[in-house]
């Protein structure tokens, strides 16, 4: 069954298998509009060399219309991979398959050239095993920059202090704090109990020369909630 169609086209100057991304943005069902999606996705991948870019122009006003990416299916399963869903799972086997059919159709000059069918297969292992760790290393990097961002803070950090950490353009220590209202896990500027019995704020006592008050933290439990949380946000948008 084709789930997506695959054929043989010129990039970088080669002849290898390809796909339409528009298509796997459809087949994965990604809720991201397709030109945020695609930017995202090939941002680790190098144009004429893991991808092509087709630019649609209308021919009246030179205004471009939009663009097609082609991608190997190297490229097309890694990105697969990190969509972690079903989906995306059920479309990397399909490219696996595909390649192990071509593969197959191309056996005997193979064979006969380089290698025989067992290193062939040894192969086919090796380069699955590969694709397969560098899928979890993509799905890991949001938690690994995560605890990073965290660990360079070293601590209990105000409300202010996690929005300069999570750094995201327009997000500052007012927009932050109207989130977490607009959430109901502050009242004011005070962390509401319960969020405070889940770990996720830790209440202190301060004073200056006006007097003593409370300040609210948001500890490394509650760091790595907001910052999912954030993140799940922008990836929806």
């Amino acid at each position: 069954m084709e789930l997506i169609k695959v054929e043989n086209r010129r990039i970088g100057g080669a002849e290898v298998n390809s796909v339409n991304l528009r298509d796997v943005h459809a087949f994965v069902e990604s809720r991201q509009q397709f030109g945020n999606w695609a930017t995202n996705r090939l941002a680790d991948f190098a144009e004429d060399v893991d991808y092509i870019a087709n630019k649609i122009i209308n021919k009246e006003n030179g205004m471009l219309v939009s663009v097609n990416y082609i991608v190997t299916l190297d490229a097309a399963k890694h990105i697969s991979m990190i969509e972690r869903n079903e989906k995306g799972k059920q479309l990397r086997q399909y490219f696996i398959d595909c390649e192990r059919k071509l593969l197959t159709q191309n056996n005997d000059m193979v064979i006969a050239s380089t290698m025989n069918s067992k290193q062939l297969a040894l192969l086919l292992r090796e380069t699955e095993a590969k694709e397969v760790a560098i899928a979890q290393l993509e799905q890991a990097k949001p938690d690994i920059m995560r605890s990073e961002r965290f660990l360079s803070h070293g601590k209990d950090m105000s409300v202010g202090e996690f929005a300069k950490t999570y750094n995201r353009k327009g997000f500052g220590q007012n927009k932050m704090f109207q989130w977490l209202r607009d959430n109901g896990y502050l009242r004011g500027t005070q962390a509401k109990q319960q969020y405070i019995n889940a770990g996720y704020f830790r209440v202190i006592q301060t004073s200056n020369d006006y007097g003593t008050f409370t300040k609210t933290l948001i500890t490394t439990k509650g760091f790595d909630y907001f910052v999912k949380k954030l993140d799940n946000i922008e990836n929806n948008t």
